[in-house]
């Protein structure tokens, strides 16, 4: 299988989706109004792209395998944190059959060299207790633990990390 990771096209956009909701449902299915704006969040792929650049691995035939939002620019509504010079990416999610293929890599990979090509100096991402997968592939680039920047939505925390470049 060839997979391209790139910037996500417009006509991609409900895929995208589509898939990231299904994937952040499978980690929490709480019924409450902040979880419902979030899938909405998770959802709205024009307005995530109108604030970041989201990112789409697709395999040769097109299909969306997994995709990310890069965030650049610490004043974008994207962003979770506020550090001059930092990039983050969030919302990373794989396409179950696309799973253990690689994909998160590639996209995590994509966006380190994107922070660097911008001239960041950090890549500041947050992660939950529960996606090992991604935890393992955040561990194997050297990301490391930076507690002050957890922060935690109605019980759920999520533990910063940081990746000098």
């Amino acid at each position: 299988m060839t997979i391209t990771v790139r910037p996500a096209l417009p006509d991609e956009y409900k895929a995208i989706g589509d898939l990231t909701v299904a994937a952040y449902m499978r980690l929490d299915d709480r019924d409450s109004d902040a979880h419902r704006e979030y899938m909405g969040m998770l959802a709205d792929v024009p307005a995530r792209a109108s604030q970041a650049d989201v990112i789409v691995a697709v395999d040769e035939t097109g299909a969306v395998l997994g995709s990310t939002t890069l965030v650049l620019d610490t004043n974008s509504e994207m962003a979770e944190w506020d550090e001059d010079g930092t990039a983050g990416f969030r919302m990373l999610a794989v396409a179950p059959e696309a799973q253990g293929k690689g994909v998160g890599r590639l996209l995590t990979d994509y966006c380190i060299k994107a922070a660097k090509s911008a001239g960041k100096t950090a890549v500041l991402i947050h992660s939950r207790d529960v996606m090992e997968a991604a935890r393992k592939i955040y561990s194997d680039y050297g990301f490391v633990r930076h507690p002050e920047i957890d922060f935690a939505v109605e019980n759920i925390t999520l533990d910063g990390y940081r990746l000098e470049l």
